[in-house]
């Protein structure tokens, strides 16, 4: 077989395989062929892939999927051949060979099967790719998770670490209704996926206590992902419905100015002050010096407010507009982002 595509097919794999795994065979990809086609699967409980590519042998066993991962990485001819003898793994090409000592029948069995609901490929990863930096980072708490809103034409999604909040809504075609949470760390490596096998369809199915995706491209890959079992906050509370001062800017250009400000304002905690009305002006200062940095902008009202660069950086490096608008609403109300979707960052005493 290619070498490339396995390789390839590896690494969307190798997603769901644990970096420092509970039990050994978590480390592992199960390998299994026949009829032409190879299927490879991988899980560390919480996430499981499987990839399906073309193949010209027979096999099914598991072996560790790192050392596999760089063996064939490392291979100069194009062409690799597998073969199982027994426990073995062999592995030839040209005149390289290894021998890889493996598993048989003790890979943990996962069911990707569900009636799936497809939904437009650009439209999804642009929101998976608009609401993954603002989830928590606390794997214990519920806000660690994105929710994910299905209201029969549409799906919400949405995030917060209780400083920020990102709400990417999409249309689509009888997706259902209801709403569940997805793990942050798992929807970000749906995100991944759908981007390395050059996805042109994607569908999902909402079963008991996983969702299930179907991602298909260069190669087929299911995805299985459990969901946490908890309650989202109300985020439709936090949204502010009216502002005073408003400013539409080219995205660009913003974080252009943001990384300048960036260079003294992560010695004081990434405060800057922004100063909205004639454009924006963003003002840093601490115990190495001070920079101001000016952004054109048209401008609605005038405002002074102290923000974390760092939160304004990750929601401009979100966004799949070439304008964003950003709404005030007075100095210690929340700050509205606005492209496509909505992102909002708590503001910094002045």
């Amino acid at each position: 077989m290619n070498k490339d595509i396995l390789l390839q097919a590896l690494n969307v794999a190798n997603k769901a395989v644990a970096s420092k795994p509970l039990y050994p065979i978590m480390g592992c990809v199960l390998l299994t062929s026949k009829d032409g086609r190879m299927v490879i699967n991988s899980s560390n409980f919480d996430l499981s892939v499987q990839v399906e590519i073309e193949s010209d042998t027979e096999l099914e066993i598991a072996v560790p999927a790192k050392k596999l991962g760089e063996i064939i990485g490392n291979l100069a001819d194009k062409d690799v051949f597998l073969k199982q003898k027994d426990n073995t793994l062999n592995v030839k090409s040209g005149k390289y060979k290894a021998n890889i000592n493996g598993v048989v029948n003790d890979y943990p069995g996962v069911d990707f099967s569900g009636a799936m609901k497809y939904v437009d490929v650009i439209g999804f990863r642009e929101q998976t790719q608009s609401v993954t930096y603002a989830a928590s980072t606390n794997v214990n708490l519920p806000i660690n998770g994105i929710l994910f809103e299905l209201e029969g034409d549409s799906i919400t999604m949405v995030s917060t670490d209780g400083i920020r909040l990102a709400i990417a809504k999409e249309g689509y075609s009888d997706v259902g209704t209801g709403s569940v949470l997805i793990p942050n760390a798992n929807l970000r490596e749906i995100h991944k996926i759908i981007g390395q096998v050059k996805a042109d369809t994607v569908g999902f199915s909402i079963a008991e206590n996983s969702i299930r995706f179907d991602i298909r491209g260069d190669f087929d890959v299911k995805v299985n992902s459990l969901l946490i079992s908890a309650n989202f906050p109300n985020y439709r509370n936090i949204i502010p419905d009216s502002y005073s001062t408003k400013a539409v800017v080219r995205t660009s250009q913003l974080v252009s100015a943001c990384k300048q400000a960036n260079v003294i304002s992560r010695e004081n905690n990434g405060f800057v002050k922004l100063t909205v009305g004639n454009g924006i002006w963003l003002y840093t200062s601490a115990d190495i010096g001070q920079t101001e940095t000016f952004v054109e902008a048209t401008c609605e009202g005038n405002i002074e407010i102290g923000v974390n660069i760092d939160y304004l950086m990750d929601a401009l490096a979100s966004s799949i507009m070439a304008e964003i608008s950003l709404e005030f609403s007075g100095s210690n109300r929340p700050i509205v982002l606005r492209d496509k979707y909505i992102h909002i960052i708590m503001p910094m005493q002045l």
